[in-house]
């Protein structure tokens, strides 16, 4: 996700920070309209969060998650990519 959205973690990704939630930072200019595109058109319920005037992606993976879901994410996050929603 980091490569496909050009950013890097807020925490190393390493055996020390292994968690089920993570944030990463996304360059957005709506970040309304990136959550309505990946609730509405792609079912997928992601908090998009404004800290400080930064957008962030909040990724909750847990037991119930597959990979399936992951991958769904990151082919929305590539259309959101190509409508400049996020870039």
């Amino acid at each position: 996700f980091c490569d496909l959205l050009n950013t890097q973690p807020l925490a190393p990704v390493n055996d020390e920070f292994i968690g089920q939630m993570l944030s990463i930072p996304i360059q957005t200019n709506d970040p309304v309209k990136l959550y309505r595109f990946l609730f509405d058109e792609h079912k997928i319920e992601i908090p998009v969060m404004n800290i400080n005037n930064k957008f962030y992606l909040r990724f909750s993976i847990n037991a119930f998650n597959s990979q399936e879901d992951l991958d769904k994410l990151f082919e929305a996050l590539m259309e959101a990519l190509n409508r400049k929603l996020i870039g």
